[in-house]
Order: structure tokens, then sequence, then C-alpha cells
């Protein structure tokens, strides 16, 4: 019986795990410049006899640069994928362009 069940979980993972969509380029659909900024959180410090404390944190965000490409499968499924971007890329790069996603053959030209 416990085979059974092992072998019913190895179909299952590699029937999940071959049936995902694994996106190589996109359309670019869109574009966005997220500024930087910080975030301000409580950071619950307990004490070793019970009880504790809040210390404030902050954490400083740099600028980051996002684009959103869309691609379609053979079944003419529509997907989407938002990717950070380095900010020459971010100037490079317009809305409609083709862009492959890094470790594919064609990459965009400079």
């Amino acid at each position: 019986m416990r085979k059974l069940g092992v072998v019913l979980l190895v179909i299952v993972l590699a029937a999940l795990l071959f049936s995902c969509y694994t996106m190589e380029s996109g359309t670019v659909v869109g574009k966005e410049f997220v500024p930087a900024h910080t975030n301000e959180w409580l950071y619950w410090y307990p004490l070793p006899k019970g009880g504790g404390f809040y210390i404030p944190m902050t954490d400083h965000i740099p600028d980051k640069w996002y684009i959103t490409l869309e691609d379609t499968d053979e079944e003419y499924k529509k997907h989407s994928q938002t990717i950070e971007v380095s900010q020459e890329k971010y100037k490079r790069i317009n809305v409609g362009d083709r862009y492959y996603l890094p470790g594919e053959t064609k990459r965009l030209s400079n």
C-alpha cells in the first residue's frame, strides 16, 4: 500500500512539473519604476524570563525598475511575468518590444 502512495505522489509531482509553462521570452506590455523609499516596522524582542519589547526598525529600499512580459503558449493561453531589470535596460526597452529572458539564446540588442 505504501508503494502505491509513493508511486501516485511521484506521478502527481511529475505531472505538475511538466505541465508548468516556462516563459522564455515575451512582449513588453508594461513598465514600472518604484522610487527609493523606506519601510518602518516593529520587531518584537522577547526577554528570557517572559515578556519583551518592540524595537523600531527601518529598511531602506533602493530604486527598482520592472517590466511586465506577456506571452502565449501552445494552447493559446496568455501568461504574464513581471521581472526586475537594471536602470539601463529599463531605459532601452519600450512597450511592444520582444524581450528574451536571461539564459536564452536570443537577447535584447543594445
